[in-house]
């Protein structure tokens, strides 16, 4: 055994991301990274349409947000719409992984 060494082998613990060790905790946990990955992309998408809409309307108001606490109401949103994707997602890889 090396003696530089951090942990022990047979004292480590398991990832979370393992599925066979924790089948259901890695599927939650996949599923929030994924939304994690995918909610900078639904927010851009998101505000890119706002402004092209405010934009064509020709309103006077800003698509973008004025405070911090509506920016980020905007980003928990975004990852909150990706939640459903992403469970669909891990849900069908596993799948095909699975009969692959």
């Amino acid at each position: 055994m090396n003696p530089f060494c951090a942990e022990h082998p047979l004292a480590s613990q398991t990832s979370y991301f393992d599925r066979k060790a924790h089948p259901r905790l890695s599927w939650v946990c996949a599923v929030v990274v994924t939304a994690a990955f995918l909610a900078p992309m639904v927010f851009f998408v998101d505000l890119g349409l706002d402004a092209e809409w405010a934009a064509e309307v020709g309103s006077e108001t800003s698509p973008f947000a004025l405070s911090l606490a509506d920016a980020v109401i905007e980003i928990a949103g975004a990852f909150i719409v990706c939640l459903i994707p992403a469970m669909l997602l891990v849900a069908i890889y596993r799948f095909v992984r699975r009969f692959a």
